[in-house]
């Protein structure tokens, strides 16, 4: 694919472009993330964590990750789970941050790949902003799945069975089982009525809905 423009790659040649690409974002973005992230989620599973005040304190076996929405590696909180707890007594959700990245780092990452096997995409640059979309989309995929990864490996590492639930802080994304990667959203359905088709049952802690509503995700993380 030396030299060539754009339009003129084949089907094959994009495909390859693409796993490289991958490759490469696995290695800049995801690989330095990824001890950090386990051990996270392992010091959680073990019980280090304190979420409730000690006569609050009760077994929690599900829990809501939030991931940032703009970076969703860069913060990631973790708390238990809405549909099962009382979130008035979540006093301190588990929280890690992690460098910050944009698109414009992953737009870097494209760019390399592209500059590296002799891609020529100056027309797509021409009176506009290069839109890496062209070559590579699986951003967002990939990072998903690998918090899925680094959740299942904690899990490995400490045998809990505790489940967890992965959202995005504004709502756009999620739930999603980390055990498994699957998206709540297809059925339209809520955690608890998941759990209970797949016949896993937990018991619901008792919760006064008017005693208040919950402290969402970014009013606990910007103060809003």
């Amino acid at each position: 694919m030396k030299g060539k423009k754009e339009i003129e790659l084949t089907s094959s040649e994009r495909d390859q472009l693409e796993v490289l690409i991958d490759e490469e974002f696995r290695k800049v973005i995801l690989a330095p993330r990824e001890e950090p992230l386990i051990d996270f989620f392992e010091k959680i599973l073990q019980g280090q964590h304190v979420f409730r005040k000690e006569e609050d304190t009760i077994d929690i076996e599900v829990l809501d990750v939030f991931y940032y929405a703009n970076c969703p590696l860069g913060h990631i909180t973790v708390e238990p789970s809405y549909d099962y707890y009382d979130s008035d007594k979540t006093l301190h959700p588990a929280e890690l941050n992690l460098d910050y990245y944009t698109y414009r780092h992953v737009k870097d990452i494209v760019v390399n790949v592209l500059d590296m096997n002799q891609v020529d995409y100056s027309v797509l640059t021409d009176n506009r902003e290069f839109d890496t979309a062209i070559f590579w989309e699986n951003w967002a995929d990939l990072e998903m799945k690998f918090i899925c990864e680094c959740w299942n490996a904690a899990i490995d590492r400490t045998g809990s069975i505790t489940i967890a639930f992965l959202n995005a802080s504004d709502g756009s994304g999620g739930p999603i089982d980390l055990r498994n990667g699957y998206d709540l959203w297809r059925e339209r359905i809520s955690i608890s009525e998941y759990l209970e088709k797949e016949g896993t049952l937990i018991e619901k802690e008792k919760i006064d809905r008017r005693k208040g509503k919950r402290v969402g995700f970014l009013k606990r993380l910007f103060g809003r």
